[in-house]
């Protein structure tokens, strides 16, 4: 496996890291840990983005990993940047890092890169609760008629439903 995520095809390399979860043999996972971080540090966009997706969820059972992704969630590519928020429902384990990694891209100015962190904390619903004070603070540097702004509103609706009333009363809508 761990010589397959050298191989050219990008569909090979994401086979060999997909193998140790679908085997879901804890030895193995060890062995090529190493092998997919390397990949994730030293590849091109669409092998990181397969580790990415890969490693995530493997993050609940090896805690470690979850310092290793940290990085992808400021990395240079957009995609890299959305897929691990779109992962980091995976780092349950860790439920304050995950939440401080998930609403520092709230402001990240590809759309796409937002819609991902939002999606994620919704699906976190009150358990995300603490990133309300900053979706109220970021919502008051967009016009509520933005899609931004909508966005981070019915994110606030499902995690602080009663935030979002307020907001709402006072804005009159």
């Amino acid at each position: 496996l761990t010589s397959q995520l050298n191989h050219p095809k990008h569909y090979v390399i994401a086979a060999a890291a997909k193998a140790p979860h679908a085997i879901n043999a804890e030895r193995t996972r060890a062995e090529i840990l190493p092998d997919m971080l390397n990949a994730l540090r030293d590849s091109d966009e669409s092998t990181r983005v397969e580790m990415v997706r890969r490693l995530c969820p493997m993050a609940s059972a090896f805690d470690s990993l979850i310092g290793d992704l940290e990085s992808c969630f400021s990395d240079e590519s957009p995609a890299i940047r959305a897929t691990a928020d779109r992962n980091a429902r995976y780092f349950e384990s860790q439920p304050k890092r995950m939440l401080r990694l998930l609403v520092g891209c709230l402001d990240d100015e590809q759309d796409e890169v937002l819609y991902e962190a939002v999606e994620c904390l919704m699906g976190l619903g009150k358990a995300a609760r603490n990133a309300a004070p900053t979706l109220i603070r970021m919502m008051d540097s967009h016009a509520p008629e933005s899609d931004r702004w909508r966005s981070l509103m019915i994110t606030l609706e499902t995690i602080d439903p009663v935030a979002a009333e307020r907001i709402e009363k006072e804005l009159g809508l």
